[in-house]
């Protein structure tokens, strides 16, 4: 700031005290009438909630359909899609209050508003940061809008089309827009599994063939199906809902790829906490699913031939080549 020429300074009297100016009332009350809709439009304050919980978002109430990504990759859109069989794969979300974010569940991934925080810009996930504008929400569970922390912008769903695929966006925040309420549903997810056990895994009825890693225990070595040798190759750790698939004895992980979708190759990577890839749902009918990407582990073409290698799938409720015993 400038300091000003106390010479060039043209020090005035003091006014006398001015009389009541009754148009100048009528005026201000005016213009405050026409600036109240725009003040109700703003969210209500945040609502004073736990600091941590995770749980699936919906639009509007619409419990069959879920807010996710399109990948795990910074940059990977925000959508919706039907999340009628939770217990699989949906994704679920921590909403950090004391935080102000909102981080996909098995991910280092946030939602993100962009730089350049207007109307109609796409929402996308991007690695969390620490007090970043455009990671910082606040969620009213009375108007059930979650808004950008730093502004007047609120997620929406574009067109308010509940399909799947229909991605959302930033939009001016209003509490009687339908496409910006959202509602949340507890989640059971763990991030941390129990203790378990060493297990082997044959494909559906079939107790002589057994899942397994070909070759070296090393970055990369494909994941195939194989005759059953009780080698440490086809010894597995994990556990129901919520988990990694560790090979027996080692820090080595199934992993489905960064690009997850049907008939990527499931192959062996080392263990990392919290990545997308090696994040996996074990249903209760024994199909092993890629939390959150709606893929299971496949036995590719349903051939039991020994060197077949496993691919990611379409999750599909009663498909003999995802369950496994």
């Amino acid at each position: 700031m400038r300091t000003p020429n106390l010479r060039q300074l043209d020090i005035q009297p003091t006014p006398p005290a001015l009389k009541p100016n009754l148009n100048l009332a009528v005026m201000l009350t005016v213009v405050a009438l026409a600036l109240l809709p725009a003040v109700l439009s703003k969210p209500l304050p945040r609502q004073t909630t736990t600091s941590t919980s995770t749980v699936y978002i919906h639009p509007n109430g619409n419990t069959d359909f879920c807010l996710g990504a399109a990948g795990s990759r910074n940059g990977a859109l925000v959508d919706i899609f039907d999340c009628a069989m939770k217990s699989e794969s949906t994704p679920t979300w921590t909403l950090d209050t004391d935080k102000k974010r909102f981080q996909l569940n098995g991910t280092q991934m946030c939602l993100d508003a962009g730089a350049d925080i207007t109307d109609g810009v796409s929402m996308k996930i991007w690695q969390c940061y620490d007090n970043l504008p455009q990671q910082q929400w606040s969620y009213n569970t009375d108007d059930q809008h979650f808004a950008v922390a730093s502004g007047s912008e609120c997620l929406d769903l574009h067109d308010g089309h509940v399909v799947d695929g229909a991605y959302t966006q930033t939009w001016q925040c209003s509490n009687d827009n339908t496409n910006q309420k959202w509602t949340t549903s507890e989640s059971n997810v763990s991030t941390t599994p129990p203790t378990s056990q060493a297990q082997v895994f044959h494909p559906k009825g079939n107790t002589k063939k057994c899942l397994e890693v070909y070759g070296n225990i090393a970055n990369g070595s494909p994941i195939e199906i194989a005759d059953c040798d009780g080698t440490n190759h086809q010894n597995w750790v994990l556990s129901r809902g919520s988990t990694v698939v560790k090979l027996a004895g080692t820090n080595f992980c199934l992993d489905a790829g960064e690009d997850i979708r049907n008939g990527a190759t499931m192959k062996l990577w080392q263990c990392y906490e919290g990545l997308a890839q090696q994040t996996f749902y074990y249903t209760d009918d024994n199909r092993i699913a890629v939390e959150g990407r709606g893929q299971c582990l496949d036995l590719t073409g349903g051939i039991l031939e020994d060197g077949n290698v496993m691919q990611t799938w379409a999750c599909t409720a009663g498909n003999r080549n995802q369950i496994w015993d």
